[in-house]
């Protein structure tokens, strides 16, 4: 018995160790790198990012925040704890309406965002899917479907201001 005490003791500190990884902190400045990302569309290069040419997150135990350059101040605001988040982002016709879950895939983060979408002049029922996750140089890949036939697109971004630097995406210019 004193033999079998100690590999539980192991066990279970590994299983608990296990748990308590914290999840990555995507809190920052960040800058699309164009040469490392992918965007192509049916075969053709696209003119689009998945987080714009520049974005700002802030992230704590509860919610991640995130604000695009592109789209005039608005900000995403996402809980961190599986339930629904619901945002409002500008459109053409007017705010959008919008439901989004995330889930931690091991080490990566899935945000995944359903609402309406204007196509040919009609709402249309639509959902998106954003995978978030570091790669092993310390830049960001941002996952995301794209057109038609959604294919994935990729944009990597480097961060360039750390997680303890960067100022409140609140007051961004």
């Amino acid at each position: 018995m004193g033999i079998a005490t100690p590999m539980l003791v192991v066990v279970v500190t590994a299983t608990l160790s296990l748990h308590a990884q914290a999840h990555p902190n995507f809190s920052g400045e960040w800058v699309v790198v164009p040469s490392r990302s992918i965007w192509y569309a049916e075969g053709r290069p696209i003119n689009i990012t998945v987080f714009g040419e520049r974005f700002w997150a802030e992230q704590t135990e509860q919610f991640l925040t995130v604000s695009i350059e592109n789209e005039n101040g608005f900000r995403w605001v996402y809980r961190l704890d599986g339930s629904v988040s619901r945002n409002a982002p500008p459109s053409p016709a007017g705010p959008q309406q919008t439901a989004s879950t995330i889930v931690w895939s091991e080490s990566a983060l899935v945000i995944t965002t359903t609402g309406s979408v204007e196509s040919d002049g009609k709402l249309q029922p639509g959902e998106t899917r954003r995978l978030l996750k570091f790669n092993e140089d310390g830049t960001l890949r941002v996952e995301a479907p794209w057109g038609r036939n959604g294919a994935m697109i990729a944009s990597v971004y480097s961060r360039v201001r750390p997680n303890n630097v960067v100022r409140s995406i609140t007051h961004r210019p």
